[in-house]
């Protein structure tokens, strides 16, 4: 048998908890699944993509990761909407971001800030404010369209395309690359699991600016 690598194309979608005020009658879409992982715990490289609508409150992003959250690509594509609940209000999108964490990148906490007794350590809160606020369009370079040329403005729905990294992906540890315009090459965003959920643990290379 040759040795190649086969790339699969996968559509899947996330559905966004339904709206109170929501009366349109709508066929429900396939959820999201992963690649059977092989018994040496290696991925083939495969592209996922992502139709996903970004959560309107706190509530709705738990509920994603509580029913989304065992997928690694589903909790990729999860983190880059509460990075964009936080660039448009951090004192609000920090709740989802810190939803999305493992417990490696939290501390105890009762602030403001805080989310089921945790909050972002000092060092990587500083970092994400601090960078989010030199690149605003941080989060919409990591979705289908979004372009130097149109100021980074996503096509709708929001697309968002990635691959697992097929040597350093195993059952507990994960390495996802995301698409975007706004570099020379996809980058990688780290997930770990814990309680049977993919938890973000690294996220600085999606913080590094753009062109």
């Amino acid at each position: 048998m040759k040795n190649t690598i086969l790339i699969l194309v996968i559509i899947a979608t996330i559905v966004s908890c339904t709206k109170e005020n929501n009366t349109t009658n709508t066929t429900p879409l396939p959820t999201p699944r992963d690649l059977k992982i092989r018994s040496n715990d290696v991925l083939d490289t495969v592209r996922q993509i992502f139709y996903i609508d970004v959560p309107n409150q706190i509530a709705e992003t738990q509920g994603l990761i509580d029913e989304y959250g065992s997928s690694m690509f589903s909790m990729t594509a999860i983190f880059i909407t509460a990075l964009q609940r936080y660039q448009t209000n951090k004192s609000i999108g920090i709740k989802d971001v810190i939803a999305c964490c493992h417990t490696t990148l939290l501390i105890n906490s009762s602030s403001a800030d805080s989310y089921n007794g945790y909050d972002l350590t000092s060092g990587g809160k500083s970092t994400l404010s601090t960078q989010i606020s030199s690149y605003p369009k941080t989060p919409y370079i990591y979705m289908k369209g979004a372009t130097p040329s149109n100021n980074y403005t996503p096509t709708l729905p929001i697309t968002i395309e990635m691959y697992a990294d097929p040597i350093n992906t195993t059952t507990t540890y994960a390495k996802i690359f995301i698409y975007t315009q706004g570099a020379d090459s996809p980058r990688p965003l780290h997930l770990k699991k814990e309680n049977g959920i993919w938890k973000v643990s690294n996220f600085s290379s999606l913080l590094t600016g753009y062109r």
